[in-house]
């Protein structure tokens, strides 16, 4: 997977994700317009064939990076509890 930056505003921001497909793009979408400081968060598939998918989000007076960056956190932290979960379920 690789990730960069392909456009910066004040409160917006266009990230490339590259490896990756419709599975983690919507649950980074999903979870970003679950946030009261999110105006919308979207995908884009430029192309069908080629693994690219491109995620805009509009923040409301808030530094989309840094929301980016909590989003992703809460995520892992969720996976982990699951992850506890799930290896005490299955013993």
């Amino acid at each position: 997977m690789e990730v960069s930056i392909e456009e910066t505003g004040k409160n917006s921001i266009k990230v490339v994700v590259e490896g990756e497909g419709h599975t983690l793009l919507n649950l980074l979408r999903k979870r970003l317009n679950d946030r009261k400081d999110v105006k919308i968060a979207f995908y884009t598939v430029p192309h069908p064939l080629f693994e690219k998918v491109e995620l805009s989000i509009d923040a409301a007076n808030s530094d989309p990076k840094k929301l980016l960056k909590e989003t992703v956190s809460d995520i892992k932290a969720e996976l982990s509890d699951f992850e506890k979960a799930w290896k005490k379920a299955a013993k």
